[in-house]
């Protein structure tokens, strides 16, 4: 990331502590008026993007395992209905719609 220029100041509130030298530091690395510092994006990363990755990650997660979920049904469904159950019992012990039990082939 891209950030522009700021008073030495501005760093306390853009990083939230006084660390003199890691703020001189990232004043230094400056071209055309603009810093390019790896640590204000690693901060800005954890503080604002982490969660969210996180966030997202358990979403997909769930996606994932309620996907499983519903395979393994199926593929019980498919099994019982090719032992010969009835379509009524396979739907309740798997929990799928009779139709979908029915669409299994």
């Amino acid at each position: 990331m891209i950030y522009p220029m700021m008073p030495m100041d501005a760093y306390f509130d853009v990083i939230g502590e006084a660390n003199t030298e890691a703020l001189e530091e990232l004043y230094m690395r400056k071209k055309d008026g603009v810093i390019l510092s790896e640590k204000l994006d690693a901060y800005f990363t954890e503080k604002y993007s982490a969660p969210w990755i996180a966030r997202g990650e358990a979403r997909g997660e769930a996606r994932g395992e309620a996907r499983g979920r519903e395979e393994k049904a199926r593929e019980t469904a498919k099994n019982l209905k090719g032992m010969g159950l009835p379509l009524l019992d396979i739907a309740k012990a798997t929990g799928l719609s009779l139709a979908a039990v029915k669409r299994l082939s």
